[in-house]
């Protein structure tokens, strides 16, 4: 999943919202596109594909060729949490998808001819709407294509406002994986896409469940004593629990709780709504018979009075698109960690343990951030057993730099890095609060 969901509140007054229990109804997600025959190539093996690594997100170079034989080189989010391809507004009008004209992708050695019905443009494939009444997205693919069609007229920017200020302009869903053993290998940062069967990869075997119609892989993971079910989602920088589900653990197991607010790689919208997400450290996690503990997790949702219809709608989503309910993701906090291969034909995964799971990641200047284009404000401050880790910062100011270095226009991982260290650390952050330069120093808090 893990890119951040835009919600678009059309027109809700606040006290028709309160106590009408209907309107989760009223949240209409962007049109799922089925994958069962989107891919029709047979598979061939890609050979090794370096990728880049950024903020635990995987980044692959792809080749996209239009009808026409026109290419187009470009770097591609490798995200499990979507189903079908995704490209820029700019990029869908560039090669001038249609519901009549094929697209194909090459990744390394491997060439993937793609069902145009099946490709959408960011404005589509980012867009939850919220409505007062009831109302229902296209639904055929002739709908669906018309659809996408008309969206990507708009100047789009929510793939760059994502992953900015990386140069992707589309999206390798689960859903074109389906065909494949796809390997992992964090270690290395190589991806690598086979045909299925061969020799049996070295690591744990996991069985995995695969919805046909979108590529998600869901795997059961034992959390606490108790069963969850998960998605393998490279898409998303952490790990992550629905958020109610996660106040609960947090609740009966207080010595699991690290954070009040989504900090790190755990502040997972750099938005407001990481405010209040609590972070777990899991002492009792298991994969099959694979141990993850210590597991970091971090609760997802909206909160506030929109999420208490945004968040149902949005796990509702998600859920749909595993094909069956399931309590969260397994991100790349705990997947950078290994190599992992995904036979998706038959069902099975294999857990190569390269590294011990990191658990000085979430070591940082507690700060909740917020990013609107290139500038990066401070949304919140980010509590420990209640109190506040960080003090001189407010929120709502503008962040300048850290230690001399401008963050404007920075990654989301190289954002992050700049406030990670060793606890006890000092980070000299220039401020702007109201047109005011503040200058303080602070410190890393271990979490």
């Amino acid at each position: 999943m893990t890119v951040a969901t835009r919600l678009r509140v059309r027109t809700l007054p606040l006290a028709l919202a309160l106590g009408t229990a209907t309107l989760a109804s009223c949240v209409v997600p962007p049109p799922t596109p089925d994958m069962r025959q989107a891919s029709r190539a047979t598979p061939t093996s890609s050979g090794p594909v370096p990728f880049q690594l950024d903020d635990n997100r995987v980044f692959v170079p792809v080749t996209l060729i239009s009808s026409d034989g026109r290419e187009r080189r470009t770097l591609a989010f490798m995200n499990m949490g979507f189903a079908g391809p995704a490209l820029s507004n700019a990029l869908y009008r560039d090669l001038g998808v249609s519901e009549e004209r094929p697209l194909r992708m090459r990744i390394g050695r491997t060439e993937i001819a793609i069902d145009p019905r099946t490709v959408q443009p960011e404005s589509e494939v980012l867009d939850f709407q919220l409505h007062l009444t009831p109302r229902h997205g296209p639904t055929t693919p002739h709908e669906q294509a018309a659809y996408a069609a008309k969206k990507a007229q708009g100047p789009g920017g929510l793939m760059k406002a994502v992953v900015g200020p990386l140069p992707v302009e589309a999206v390798l869903p689960a859903g074109l994986l389906t065909p494949y053993r796809v390997t992992l290998d964090y270690g290395a940062r190589i991806l690598s896409l086979d045909p299925p069967g061969g020799p049996t990869p070295d690591g744990t075997p996991v069985p995995m469940r695969v919805n046909p119609a979108t590529g998600f892989a869901t795997v059961d993971a034992t959390i606490g004593g108790e069963r969850r079910a998960l998605v393998i989602d490279d898409g998303g920088s952490f790990s992550a629990l629905r958020l109610g589900l996660a106040h609960s653990i947090a609740r009966r197991h207080r010595d699991w709780l690290r954070s009040d607010d989504g900090i790190g790689e755990a502040n997972l919208s750099l938005g407001d709504s990481d405010v209040g997400a609590p972070v777990l450290r899991a002492s009792d996690a298991r994969l099959g018979p694979l141990t993850l503990a210590p597991f970091d997790l971090v609760g997802f949702g909206v909160p506030g009075l929109v999420g208490a219809i945004a968040t149902p709608a949005f796990w509702n989503y998600y859920s749909k698109k595993a094909g069956e309910r399931v309590d969260g993701w397994l991100a790349g906090n705990v997947l950078k960690s290994f190599r992992l291969t995904l036979d998706y034909p038959n069902r099975m995964s294999w857990w190569r343990r390269e590294a011990p799971l990191d658990t000085g990641e979430l070591d940082q200047v507690g700060l909740v951030l917020e990013r609107g284009g290139r500038t990066v404000t401070v949304a919140g401050i980010a509590r420990r057993n209640g109190r506040p880790t960080v003090v001189g910062v407010l929120p709502r100011d503008r962040l300048i730099s850290v230690d001399g270095r401008a963050v404007d226009g920075l990654t989301r991982g190289q954002l992050l890095a700049t406030l990670h260290g060793q606890p006890g650390d000092t980070r000299d952050l220039i401020l702007n609060r109201q047109g005011e330069r503040i200058e303080t120093g602070v410190k890393v808090t271990a979490f």
